[in-house]
């Protein structure tokens, strides 16, 4: 109040009170000069730290690949395939039919064969074709040993951790998902049997064909190998002759 004394509610803190403050005093400011040069240092320092945060984030942990870039990586075209191949639909109406087929022997194959072709944008004349050769993959010895097999698997995809380095890739990002779809794989007492349809036409390029593709099913090869621990025979089935070259160990 005016006379100095503590008095109402807080008369019993009056003996507890100093009479005398300490005075709090000015504390001395910094320069404006000073005071800039301060403050773009630090704004400096946290641009230098969110670069390199944006720099570590931005860097990729793994890369991607597939079975088939990979393999063909030179850029070498397929042996003869602008004179004798049919275009990548053929191949693939003949491997989705022979992948049906394969699920479901019951299947009505020549409607549903129809109906590839028309997604694939083939003419329907190629309808008698496909179901010939259809009908000759699976007459053979290597259709009737998948189907005795104790598991058969068609159109099988994977995806595995690699290290990038094992398959000739630069080491930054040090892991490469490889990603690949094996057409046909059955497994019998001693092992899986891993088979790669091809559907290019032959006509004395046989061996290209074999250099051109062995790279590719020898990764497959290898990558199955890992996946269930046993071993794998691999081989590519030549749609066209009905053969079955089998990769060297």
């Amino acid at each position: 109040n005016q006379t100095g004394k503590i008095g109402g509610p807080w008369a019993s803190f009056a003996p507890h009170v100093p009479r005398h403050l300490p005075s709090a005093g000015v504390a001395d400011s910094p320069s404006p000069s000073s005071g800039r040069t301060d403050a773009a240092r630090a704004l400096e320092e946290f641009r230098a730290r969110r670069r390199e945060r944006f720099a570590v984030s931005a860097a990729p942990s793994y890369a991607t690949a597939s079975v088939t870039a990979l393999a063909h990586a030179a850029g070498q075209p397929r042996p003869f395939a602008v004179a004798t191949g049919r275009g990548m639909s053929w191949g693939s109406v003949l491997h989705r039919v022979l992948e049906a087929s394969m699920r479901d022997p019951s299947l009505d194959l020549e409607a549903y064969a129809a109906n590839v072709l028309a997604e694939e944008d083939r003419p329907a004349l190629d309808l008698p074709e496909v179901l010939r050769t259809v009908a000759g993959v699976r007459e053979s010895d290597l259709w009737k040993r998948a189907l005795r097999a104790r598991r058969c698997l068609v159109e099988v995809p994977f995806a595995l951790r690699v290290d990038s380095t094992e398959l000739g890739l630069r080491p930054s990002p040090a892991i490469t998902v490889l990603q690949g779809a094996i057409d046909l794989v059955f497994e019998e007492e001693d092992g899986w049997v891993l088979i790669d349809y091809k559907s290019d036409t032959i006509d004395g390029n046989r061996d290209a064909l074999l250099e051109f593709y062995e790279p590719q099913i020898v990764q497959y090869q290898r990558r199955w190998r890992t996946l269930t621990g046993r071993e794998t025979r691999a081989g590519l089935y030549f749609i066209e002759t009905g053969e079955t070259v089998w990769i060297p160990e």
